[in-house]
């Protein structure tokens, strides 16, 4: 993975955030199974949009909704970067797909809400006692 650090460190700024945007969103979806790792998590999230768009649709809100506010509330960069502050709002988003309406648009504020709350709340929480939240 070095390989593709370097691939986007080399692109122009404009490209290069984009390029990371895609990147730590894939990672994230790659925490799920443990694996740090784009490429896993891309396969993850094509399996899941071939079970089934709307879930998964409903995870990428959850992962893309908890990740920015972890960027937005300066949380360790390094964590953001390899995802770790994405899987839970991706579970969150997954679980409140599977078990709410088929395409009932309403459960985006539930993920809105919910997503962030599972990992930079507990963050904030647990900051105090040196604790590492995942």
């Amino acid at each position: 993975m070095k390989q593709w650090r370097a691939f986007y460190k080399r692109q122009a700024h404009f490209l290069r955030y984009p390029i990371e945007f895609v990147d730590i969103m894939l990672r994230g979806v790659g925490q799920v199974v443990l694996m740090n790792n784009p490429i896993t998590g891309l396969f993850i999230l094509a399996g899941l949009f071939y079970a089934g768009w709307w879930v998964t649709l409903c995870g990428v809100l959850g992962l893309i909704v908890s990740t920015s506010t972890a960027f937005l509330c300066a949380i360790n960069p390094a964590a953001i970067r390899d995802g770790l502050h994405g899987y839970n709002g991706f579970l969150v988003g997954l679980a409140l797909g599977t078990f709410a309406e088929p395409e009932n648009w309403l459960v985006f504020f539930p993920i809105i809400i919910m997503s962030p709350m599972t990992t930079v709340r507990i963050c904030f929480l647990f900051l105090h006692y040196n604790i590492l939240t995942l």
